[in-house]
């Protein structure tokens, strides 16, 4: 304390100062709660840091997995459009052989040849 108050009273005053204005106790306090305050305030700061690191990380593994079903997604497509298309040149063969085309083919050369 001693210490403190020498070095405040070591500090040049402005002119027209008055005494009021330059409680040493108050100012001491008021140095005090405002280091307390800033101490604060950097605790609230490191966890907003923490908790930064933290929703990154979260973010970098949505994003990995939100890639992973993009792919996911791309082959089902792929998989569905090549089932499709099995699909319908099976039923166009179903529907040749139910017409049976060499039964039509004979019947039109019959047909051209009497």
């Amino acid at each position: 304390m001693n210490r403190c108050e020498k070095s405040l009273k070591k500090v040049q005053i402005p002119p027209k100062t008055k005494d009021k204005h330059l409680d040493y106790e108050w100012l001491i306090n008021e140095n005090a709660r405002l280091s307390d305050q800033l101490n604060s305030e950097k605790r609230q700061i490191n966890q907003l840091k923490i908790d930064i690191a933290r929703e990154d990380r979260q973010a970098e593994k949505n994003d990995k997995l939100l890639d992973t079903l993009k792919a996911n997604a791309e082959a089902e497509e792929k998989l569905r459009r090549k089932k499709t298309q099995t699909v319908r040149l099976i039923r166009f063969i179903t529907r040749l052989q139910s017409t049976n085309i060499f039964t039509v083919a004979s019947r039109i050369q019959t047909q051209s040849e009497g």
